[in-house]
């Protein structure tokens, strides 16, 4: 079990579920259809098969928590290995929390970003590993962005948010 007192377990998950639960999540998606189809992948699958295997996704150990305090936990996430907010908002930094991404300026026109914050779902789930500097979001980036920048913003985001997190 994490050490983060914001926190609560609910249950064990296998990587299946997981895997299961990041699909029904994005795979049908217009834009992430367009997304993977223009970089030439095949399938949802074939496209996100590298971050599977760069993780060692399906040799961890996955547990659900509900996140208790979303608005201030996290902001101490920090940010995965998407090359593409990588060069945007990551200043050269790796990994670099919720919190510093939303500093930088840029954030604030991502247009994903600013969907969410306009119209937050009221329950989500995100994928995320444990490591030795924290929890690495390698799911749900745009959604920890918008409760960042809501926070830094002043903006209120009422929402349930659940991580299944993989040590």
């Amino acid at each position: 079990m994490p050490s983060n007192n914001n926190l609560q377990y609910i249950k064990p998950m296998t990587w299946k579920g997981v895997l299961k639960l990041w699909k029904k999540g994005e795979a049908s998606l217009p834009h992430w259809i367009k997304y993977f189809k223009d970089k030439g992948f095949k399938s949802w699958e074939d496209w996100r098969e590298h971050d599977f295997i760069r993780y060692g996704c399906n040799s961890l150990d996955w547990s659900l928590y509900k996140i208790t305090n979303p608005t201030k936990t996290i902001l101490t996430f920090r940010g995965g290995s998407s090359k593409t907010w990588i060069e945007r908002y990551y200043n050269g930094k790796s990994h670099p929390t919720f919190k510093e991404i939303a500093s930088h300026p840029d954030l604030s026109s991502n247009e994903g970003v600013k969907s969410f914050i306009k119209n937050f779902p009221e329950d989500t789930t995100l994928i995320g590993i444990k490591t030795g500097k924290g929890i690495i979001v390698i799911e749900g980036m745009h959604r920890c962005a918008a409760i960042a920048l809501a926070n830094k913003e002043k903006k209120k985001i009422k929402t349930e948010v659940k991580i299944a997190l993989g040590k």
